[in-house]
């Protein structure tokens, strides 16, 4: 009874530490706003054409400690210098704060494979300079519901150079942790596209976003389904023109997902290998322990 007793309390221990943390990590504030991300921007007026952009959203998790959201993103861009001259072109790329100071930093920017330094600045009117509505992403209606975020986040702004030859497309990559707003357990990701409307001209723009197979999804563009398989599904739409609205995309944690369970099953079976282990090591000690201290029998 007392081996049972043993067994049992080693392996609720056990399991604590071997649960995913996804679990039982809930412990964030009710209610923020989506942080602010969008799509690059010339800093000033060119002969610059965006043949296309790919926006890649995935891997979606919570900071082992924290209390943000986020998912992986991956912006992809074909640019295409239209004038008779080679030319450095500024660019203007906005994202919130947590994404590249602190813990959280995680910005990584290439041209043709070379990475390309940049500079951050908090001292420009994101909103007002590139004529984008404060608003925007302050309200959405989710499941018939209204949902209202107070107080503004005003972006910082990503600035870096590129050089681009005449007539010669070249390819721009921007990799970094998007973090969403929430309410609740509901997760909100923007992303601004009308700013776009500042280059020479913009086409073709796809987006694919990959989530659980546990996860709900919504968004103001219409998705389809690619490739799903039982962990995951991938969303996918495309744009031959820049769409006439900004982007956004909700989603929840509907149940537990079929890896967690799986995950699940192995740390518990893990956990009973390693108690039932222990509690045998144990019991072989104390024998071998007793048998060192047991007196000789009298002759």
């Amino acid at each position: 009874m007392i081996h049972m007793k043993r067994i049992c309390t080693l392996i609720i221990f056990l399991l604590i530490l071997l649960l995913p943390a996804s679990v039982y990590a809930n412990g964030a504030p009710s209610k923020l706003s989506p942080k602010q991300y969008g799509v690059i921007v010339p800093y000033h007026e060119s002969n610059i054409n965006i043949l296309g952009e790919n926006l890649y959203f995935k891997n979606i998790r919570k900071k082992l400690f924290g209390r943000s959201i986020f998912m992986d993103v991956c912006v992809e861009y074909k640019i295409i210098n239209t004038s008779e001259n080679a030319m450095n072109v500024k660019i203007a790329f906005p994202c919130d704060e947590v994404s590249i100071r602190g813990y959280a930093k995680r910005l990584a920017i290439t041209q043709d494979n070379m990475v390309i330094d940049y500079t951050y600045t908090s001292e420009i009117d994101y909103y007002e300079v590139f004529n984008v509505d404060r608003e925007k992403f302050h309200h959405f209606l989710y499941n018939d519901k209204k949902v209202d975020f107070y107080g503004y986040r005003n972006p910082v702004l990503i600035l870096f150079d590129i050089s681009l030859e005449s007539n010669k497309t070249s390819t721009l990559k921007l990799e970094y942790e998007q973090y969403s707003g929430f309410d609740r357990n509901t997760q909100f990701f923007a992303y601004y596209l009308q700013p776009a409307k500042y280059w020479n001209d913009f086409k073709n723009l796809s987006i694919y976003i990959e989530l659980p197979e546990n996860y709900s999804f919504y968004s103001n563009f219409n998705f389809e389904i690619k490739e799903p398989n039982k962990f995951n599904k991938l969303y996918y739409t495309h744009f031959n023109e820049l769409p006439e609205d900004d982007f956004y995309f909700i989603t929840e944690r509907t149940h537990i997902s079929k890896k967690v369970i799986i995950s699940l099953v192995i740390a518990a079976i893990i956990a009973v290998v390693i108690a039932i282990t222990l509690i045998i090591i144990i019991k072989f000690t104390r024998n071998v322990s007793s048998k060192k201290h047991k007196k000789p029998d009298a002759l």
